[in-house]
């Protein structure tokens, strides 16, 4: 049986109803801001659950702008079903400042240097979607749309499978399953486990 098909796209305005539902429905505040926040733990977890407006509102301006934030995935009745952020390194510093990241090698530069490095740093599929293709088809329009934006590479973090494990928890995959990447070309340019470090040349 084939997989179905899902309609990709640059996330823009026009997605912003059914992207800010998708987020909804998953019950959570953070409305893909976390790598955006610059205030410390207990700040950002004040925000997701005392004030997650100001989380909705960032996403929406950023929807808005002229920069790429993001692809999502419709399903045939048009629903927003995922979504994958793919935004500049130098805009989401807060994730290179990682403890396991910082200062690594393989980046050679500071992110704020590497402003045709774009980044993927969010991977978000419905789970009555999940196992049918929808991360494949997000991460193979990623590419295209960070082509368009005349990208050198992409860069993604997801987290590696532990020794023995056979599968990671949903709650392990949020920066997107390392096999996708694999797949679709990466190679690992960092391999400190379980936190490798995986990149895509454009050009």
């Amino acid at each position: 049986m084939s997989e179905p098909a899902y309609r990709c796209e640059r996330a823009g305005a026009q997605h912003t109803e059914g992207l800010l539902a998708l987020f909804e429905s998953a019950g959570s505040g953070c409305y893909c801001n976390y790598w955006h926040f610059t205030g410390d733990k207990n700040a950002w977890l004040e925000r997701c659950y005392v004030n997650p407006d100001d989380n909705r509102t960032a996403l929406v301006e950023r929807l808005r702008g002229a920069e790429p934030c993001g692809v999502v995935a419709q399903d045939a009745a048009g629903a927003v079903c995922g979504w994958m952020k793919l935004t500049r390194a130098s805009v989401v510093a807060r994730l290179y400042d990682q403890r396991v990241y910082r200062s690594l090698p393989c980046f050679g530069a500071e992110p704020s240097a590497r402003d045709d490095v774009y980044t993927i740093a969010c991977a978000y599929v419905a789970e009555a979607e999940r196992g049918r293709g929808v991360a494949k088809a997000l991460l193979g329009q990623a590419v295209s749309v960070a082509r368009e934006a005349g990208a050198s590479a992409i860069e993604a973090f997801p987290r590696g499978m532990p020794e023995g494990a056979e599968r990671l928890r949903a709650d392990e995959v949020w920066m997107g399953p390392e096999a996708l990447f694999l797949a679709a070309g990466f190679v690992r340019v960092s391999d400190f486990r379980p936190y490798p470090v995986l990149r895509l040349h454009l050009r």
